[in-house]
């Protein structure tokens, strides 16, 4: 026997999923103790990058600091020679031009006594002084240089070649060390632009210089040296500029910024001292972490070759351990094809010998299993059988339930629901005969009221009754009260052989109750078949029979309400009638008529257009504009308590249509108009009532004040003359024997 089986979800096969743990495991250990490493790595090489780039700033520093010490040390040697203040005009002019000769930074030379005079000069380009050299004589170079020893002055730029200078000046003392004079020397830093060029920076670096201020003193783009640009802009030179008076970078970590020539770089800074200025050296990013990055690729080169390794590896290992598995798998679908005589092979190790021993331990139970199906399945689908024909006459019973509260919610009249209810009960239960007796005024017979049968219609047509207590099964509930069954009439004592229902074999009787104690008639039920009776169908019509009961007691409390109502309804509505007829007459008022602004009571009643129609119909009149008449006329009638008590005629000059709304509103002022009349004239009524009850008691306290016949005579004639106005009273006793 073959088993059908679904179209199940593609999976992978274990080899595989083994071998993909295997790898993402290899390859997530690799990348977490890789990833370490490098990073590692990496702060390793940025703290030797940082390193290197400090030394390369030092050096630089130390190329850029030896051209300002050795114009120093040029002075200085001269000085110590020669003293150029003692000596003649024509030796100082000898050493100043020998200094220009041998350094071309020099661009021109004074000579200064204690006091400030001048006393020798020499240029290189003409025979006097540049004024803006000659303004730094005259400035605080003096006082300075003989103060501390060596003066740099600020970098000022040349009015005539826009070239960078400085001024350097060293003091002039004889042998003991008195200072004589100052000898004053004006530099051109071009010279400086060479040594910065030559700089070294990796292979795509730069170096340049920059004062205390941020502006670029030397690089290798001469151009923009000449435009004086400041760069404070840029991280490191702002650094220095914020504090020029350190000594080193005080953060000496590589930070990326945009460098001075645009572009991305990683950059550190040496002061020089003295002067304040500073050597900046920039690296471009790509050049400065080029060795990182190779590291990283070199390193993740590495980590995917061990993972496919380790997967191979993981893979193989994979196939050895599933074999067992696979195998078993494959014996698997073999038996969900149909073949249950497949075994699984027992060897291997012990979990996989444990699942399969229990794997053929279930192919020998499904075996079993299949051999049987059949068998059971014929067995349940007859008890499902069963089962849905009970459920399915428990429905139609639960549906009868439902038929006869429908009915009960619908119909209130005992004529129209009696025989529903047994064509109701008759259908679902598919009963030969239903009949439903009711007992009559005196308590003596059970009469049937309703039937659905052919033969029950011959009862109901004359008039069949049976004696309660006395003869069949229903004049014996009709006496007892108590339900009686009957499975076969043929063996029941009490059975009444019934000739217009020839074909009866069981019947049952309940009894109805009103309000669960008076007993009102009986539901009689027969059946063309014996033992037609179970249990459910007696709880079922029990619980009809009690709804039938509530159905009868409900539509005779409807009946006398509505006879109630109905008595009250005339009475009331002869009280509205006469007490209205009662109430005009005393008014002496038959209505009011208002034509634009003015209003006249009326005394005798008007003929109104369309009263007749009004009266006969209760509904509205209207009158349309016609040729002979031009105005619209509308009679309403003005009802109370379902009476017409009044009308109400509105007339106008023109063909006018009225809009629901305004007739809503008409109408409801008609009808306040009606209520506030009768409360008015209940009122009046009300009053008269009260005057007269008070007028009668006071006359009778006082004539029963009088304790003798003829006080109490004199008293009542009084009373009735004064209440009576000339009225002539005679009250006349008579005799004993009248």
């Amino acid at each position: 026997m073959k088993i059908e089986t679904g179209t199940t979800k593609r999976t992978r096969s274990l080899t595989t999923t083994l071998a993909l743990a295997f790898f993402s495991m290899s390859a997530f250990v690799l990348l977490l103790s890789s990833g370490l490493q490098i990073a590692l790595n990496i702060r390793t090489q940025q703290a030797a990058l940082s390193s290197r780039q400090q030394l390369i700033a030092r050096d630089a520093s130390k190329t850029v600091s030896n051209f300002i010490q050795e114009k120093f040390s040029s002075l200085e040697t001269a000085v110590e020679f020669a003293n150029p203040v003692s000596t003649t005009s024509e030796t100082r002019k000898t050493i100043m031009e020998s200094l220009l000769g041998l350094h071309p930074a020099f661009k021109q030379f004074a000579l200064l006594d204690r006091q400030g005079r001048q006393l020798a000069q020499v240029s290189r380009t003409s025979q006097i002084l540049s004024p803006q050299f000659i303004e730094h004589l005259q400035g605080g170079v003096l006082t300075q240089t003989l103060s501390e020893q060596r003066y740099i002055s600020p970098i000022y730029i040349d009015d005539a070649t826009s070239e960078p200078l400085i001024v350097i000046a060293i003091p002039v003392t004889n042998v003991l060390g008195d200072v004589q004079g100052i000898l004053i020397a004006e530099v051109n830093l071009k010279f400086m632009w060479d040594l910065v060029d030559q700089l070294k920076v990796g292979t795509t670096g730069y170096a340049y210089v920059v004062d205390e201020q941020g502006n670029l003193i030397a690089y290798r783009d001469t151009a923009l040296v000449l435009l004086n640009e400041n760069v404070m802009q840029i991280g490191e030179v702002a650094q220095f500029v914020h504090n020029p008076a350190l000594l080193t970078d005080v953060t000496p970590d590589l930070v990326a910024y945009t460098g001075l020539n645009g572009s991305t770089v990683v950059g550190n800074y040496a002061p020089l001292g003295t002067p304040q200025w500073a050597v900046v050296i920039e690296l471009p990013w790509r050049e400065a972490y080029q060795d990182i990055i190779i590291l990283g690729l070199q390193s993740l080169a590495i980590i995917l070759g061990i993972a496919i390794l380790a997967g191979l590896i993981g893979a193989l290992g994979a196939r050895q351990s599933a074999a067992p598995l696979v195998e078993l798998s494959n014996v698997a679908a073999e038996v969900a094809k149909g073949n249950m005589s497949s075994q699984a092979n027992t060897s291997g190790p012990t979990e996989i010998v444990n699942l399969a021993v229990g794997f053929n331990s279930m192919t020998a139970q499904l075996r079993d299993l299949i051999s049987t199906l059949e068998e059971r399945v014929a067995k349940r689908t007859d008890e499902l059988q069963t089962a849905n024909e009970m459920n399915a006459r428990r429905a139609r019973q639960f549906e009868a339930i439902a038929q006869v509260s429908r009915a009960i919610n619908q119909t209130q009249s005992l004529q129209d629901i009696l025989p529903q209810i047994t064509e109701v009960i008759c259908q679902q239960f598919n009963f030969y005969h239903v009949g439903i007796f009711l007992l009559d005024a005196n308590n003596e017979y059970a009469v049937l009221a309703a039937s659905n049968s052919e033969g029950g219609e011959k009862m109901l047509a004359r008039n069949h009754k049976l004696k309660i207590g006395q003869v069949g099964i229903v004049g014996n509930v009709a006496g007892s009260g108590i339900p009686r069954i009957a499975l076969d009439t043929g063996a029941d004592a009490i059975y009444f052989n019934n000739p217009d229902l020839p074909e009866t074999r069981s019947e049952m009787a309940l009894p109805l109750f009103r309000s669960g104690q008076q007993l009102i008639g009986v539901i009689d039920v027969q059946s063309t078949q014996q033992n037609a009776f179970g249990q459910d169908d007696i709880q079922i019509l029990t619980t009809l029979a009690d709804q039938v009961s509530i159905v009868i007691a409900n539509a005779r409390l409807y009946e006398e309400t509505q006879k109630a109502l109905l008595e009250s309804e005339t009475l009331y509505r002869g009280d509205i009638q006469t007490g209205w007829a009662k109430f005009t007459r005393s008014q002496k008022l038959a209505g009011i008529h208002r034509h634009g602004m003015k209003s006249n009571l009326l005394l005798e009643p008007m003929e109104l257009p369309g009263a007749v129609e009004v009266t006969r119909s209760g509904d509205i009149y209207q009158k349309k504009a016609d040729g002979n008449d031009k105005s619209t006329q509308m009679t309403i009638p003005m009802k109370l308590r379902g009476e017409i008590v009044g009308m109400l005629n509105i007339k106008t000059d023109s063909d006018r249509i009225w809009s629901a709304d305004e007739m809503d509103i008409i109408t409801a002022i008609v009808e306040r108009a009606a209520l506030s009349i009768e409360n008015a004239r209940l009122l009046n009524e009300s009053q008269k009532r009260a005057f007269r009850e008070q007028t009668i008691s006071q006359m009778s306290a006082r004539i029963g004040a009088g304790t003798e016949i003829e006080s109490i005579l004199k008293t009542a004639v009084r009373e009735l003359g004064t209440q009576i106005g000339g009225a002539q009273i005679t009250v006349e006793i008579g005799s004993e024997n009248e």
